[in-house]
């Protein structure tokens, strides 16, 4: 289950904190090429049962669908920063979602 956070911070700490999401999404994508991935389409490919054959490609859809949600918030959160940056605001803050429980 996921869910959206709404949170508050610093302008200025921003490209670090989107540099932590990446580093999530870069997790999440070697955990699913080295085993998860691997062993879904081992399994996929030996099995006969229809019903079990789309259980699979489900799941491998659900994993990638977290991870192109975190890359959405990534380019989301970059672009209001890169908002900020051309604005003439002297004390920027943003409000930015950021979605938990992925």
């Amino acid at each position: 289950m996921s869910a959206k956070l709404t949170i508050r911070t610093d302008a200025n700490e921003i490209p670090a904190d989107v540099g932590m999401l990446i580093d999530d999404v870069r997790k999440k994508l070697g955990g699913i090429q080295n085993s998860k991935l691997r062993f879904a389409m081992e399994k996929l490919s030996s099995t006969t049962e229809i019903a079990e054959a789309v259980g699979i490609l489900q799941g491998i859809q659900r994993d990638l669908g977290l991870i192109s949600q975190r890359l959405e918030d990534c380019a989301s959160i970059l672009s209001q920063y890169h908002e900020i940056l051309n604005s003439n605001n002297d004390s920027p803050s943003l409000l930015v979602d950021s979605p938990e429980g992925s």
